[in-house]
């Protein structure tokens, strides 16, 4: 994998944000949600070991409890996101910023990964570039054609921050301990599987506290192969995002995956689920913005 430029695995990551979205709206829509996220970490997991062992990767190890802790707390920032996603998948991943400027700052000033900023002037101009040009589009966002924030009793703006910031904070560490653990030489598929590990026995423990209220009926053979394909895509996605940290810093890594997580899976929101009649020019523009500090990212580092 060290021969492998950084931006292949990221690359591959940003395909699944395409799916993603559409796949957790339809399963945040239904029935028996920590049913559901039960059998998705469960399949998630089980993924992740067998490609461990196929590929060799030691499943066992001194990190498997600190990793496992950290997929253990991941499942209940799935819990806020799915809860989000129920409400608006557009407006979710717009205003989903948070645990990139967390796990950036920590990269920043922990890992001294400025240090890479400081030595490239046109890497700091992408980095800065496209974190502006996220920050813009969401600013835009909340704000109506006449640039007025939209009415707190026209949509439940509240409830829908309270979900995001439960798992910008719980996935901002994550993010981080992606690129700790990679320092220290733990492998990305011994990674991956100890937090799904981790995260399956979260999952369980949500379901037991939230009761027979939030479970519901147990799932048909349809909604178990939902499940299948939607744990396939997810886990395809965490190895992806943890292979690109293992490859470039955080401050790389995180503008792209901040811009790439507003613009891809909000014009799903637009377009699938027709959450909206349109951005409008000014937004627009602002993903352009976006992209282009991206791809200067992309080329310089």
């Amino acid at each position: 994998m060290e021969v492998v430029p950084w931006q292949l695995p990221i690359s591959l990551g940003l395909f699944t944000m395409v799916v993603n979205p559409i796949l957790i709206k339809r399963a945040t829509g239904l029935p028996s949600r920590t049913r559901r996220m039960v059998w998705m970490f469960g399949f998630a997991a089980c993924y992740a070991v067998l490609f461990a062992w196929i590929v060799g990767a030691p499943i066992v190890g001194t990190w498997t409890l600190a990793i496992g802790a950290i997929g253990f707390v991941n499942s209940l920032g799935a819990y806020c996101q799915w809860r989000a996603v129920d409400i608006s998948v557009s407006r979710t991943y717009l205003f989903t910023q948070a645990d990139d400027f967390i796990a950036m700052a920590l990269g920043y000033f922990v890992l001294h990964e400025y240090a890479h900023l400081a030595d490239s002037a046109l890497l700091a101009t992408g980095v800065a570039v496209a974190i502006a040009g996220g920050t813009a589009i969401s600013v835009a966002r909340y704000r109506g054609a006449d640039g007025v924030a939209v009415p707190a009793a026209t949509f439940p703006w509240k409830q829908l921050a309270l979900w995001i910031a439960g798992y910008s904070v719980i996935w901002g560490f994550g993010h981080f301990a992606m690129r700790v653990f990679a320092l220290e030489g733990v492998s990305v598929p011994s990674f991956v599987a100890a937090w799904y590990l981790g995260s399956y026995v979260g999952a369980l423990s949500i379901r037991f506290l939230l009761g027979r209220a939030e479970a519901g009926a147990p799932l048909d053979a349809r909604g178990i192969r939902g499940m299948l394909l939607l744990a396939s895509t997810i886990a395809i996605a965490l190895f992806m995002w943890t292979w690109s940290q293992s490859l470039a810093p955080i401050t790389v890594v995180q503008p792209i995956k901040q811009v790439a997580e507003m613009v891809i899976p909000t014009m799903v929101g637009l377009i699938v689920f027709k959450e909206a009649q349109g951005l409008g020019r000014g937004v627009y523009a602002r993903f352009a913005i976006g992209i282009a500090g991206c791809a200067i990212i992309f080329i310089v580092f």
